[in-house]
């Protein structure tokens, strides 16, 4: 999986911005800010517990770029 979004970011333009639906625990951007520091990943799902398992697994440095929304991505406010 780590190979794949890798791919996924390089190709990117400077300073994209990732909208993750259904983004769970997040753990496939891990390696973010190792790979891209200047993307931002907006990480929406619709169970807010997720985001708790995301602060306690991923580096901090990573988290800095990954925006949490707790919404249901069928009726979005």
């Amino acid at each position: 999986m780590d190979h794949y979004v890798k791919s996924f970011l390089i190709k990117l333009p400077k300073n994209a911005v990732v909208l993750d639906v259904g983004s769970g625990w997040c753990w496939h951007w891990r390696n973010v800010n190792d790979i891209r520091p200047d993307v931002k990943i907006i990480a929406l799902d619709f169970i807010e517990e997720n985001f708790l398992h995301s602060t306690k697994l991923l580096p901090e440095n990573s988290l800095k770029q990954i925006y949490f929304i707790h919404d249901d991505f069928n009726s979005l406010n």
